[in-house]
């Protein structure tokens, strides 16, 4: 069944970044034998030259084109989270249908964004992959939902260490940041004692 994806890409002074690794990831969504260029698919469009934008391209799983946007970004805030368990969750591929991602948010009610669990192993944010740690030495959970462009960045350059995280590892590490394609290390980033929810087994 034909689904719909997209990937969102940070533009910098008129240049997407990582655009090899966002195309890494079209290649692995794609169903078999079918083809997205995402530099086809921007190529002609009048990126802003300074400052930074969050484009937005969506394609579906057979390759067919779909909406390209680029609009002025500005990171969210979130200064508290709150582990929510949700055993069944899978998005293991960007899909437009984030309708699951939102309803475990929502059970966050009381915190601005939701750290979100598997049978108590760690995985993402609603919205970005998540890295525990004290500055300049950051781990990131095997457990993850979504294999993140930045994220995987970040382990290549050595700048991410990937180890599993559970839930009652969690008191050794001081701080939480979200990363994503539009979020470096420490751009959002929330102390542990602002993490609900500790109580989960």
């Amino acid at each position: 069944m034909c689904r719909l994806l997209f990937e969102s890409i940070r533009v910098q002074d008129g240049r997407p970044c990582l655009l090899e690794y966002h195309q890494a990831r079209v290649n692995r969504s794609l169903d078999a034998g079918c083809a997205f260029d995402l530099a086809q698919a921007v190529r002609g469009m009048r990126l802003p030259e300074k400052g930074v934008f969050k484009l937005r391209v969506s394609y579906a799983s057979d390759g067919g084109p779909g909406a390209v946007a680029c609009d002025a970004y500005a990171p969210r805030v979130v200064r508290s989270l709150r582990l929510v368990e949700c055993p069944a969750l899978r998005y293991d591929r960007k899909f437009e249908d984030r309708r699951a991602l939102l309803a475990a948010r929502a059970v966050a009610a009381d915190a601005d964004e939701a750290v979100l669990t598997r049978e108590g192993w760690v995985t993402d944010a609603s919205y970005a992959n998540l890295a525990f740690g004290r500055p300049g030495d950051w781990v990131t959970p095997s457990t993850f939902l979504l294999a993140g462009t930045k994220r995987a960045f970040l382990l290549d350059e050595g700048l991410l260490r990937e180890c599993p995280v559970h839930v009652r590892d969690l008191p050794r590490y001081e701080f939480v940041t979200l990363i994503n394609a539009m979020l470096d290390p420490g751009d959002v980033m929330v102390p542990f004692a602002a993490l609900k929810g500790l109580e989960l087994p």
